[in-house]
């Protein structure tokens, strides 16, 4: 499972599950948040909130400020 996390803490209502169907098979996830950052840095990642070692390829993360 994949989640964001904000400054390292992962954010539960965005958590990404996926159930592959066999071996080496690719499985697509996505999410999207809101994020209020009131004029201090933050932290946004996506992270590894699972048990289970995965390997992500050709990640898209994008940002969006709102002023």
């Amino acid at each position: 499972s994949l989640a964001f996390s904000l400054n390292g803490e992962p954010i539960a209502s965005t958590t990404m599950t996926t159930t592959p169907t066999a071996v080496s098979a690719f499985n697509n996830v996505s999410d999207m948040i809101y994020i209020d950052v009131p004029k201090v840095v933050a932290l946004v990642a996506v992270r590894n909130v699972g048990t289970t070692a995965i390997q992500v390829k050709n990640a898209n993360l994008i940002v969006e400020r709102v002023a």
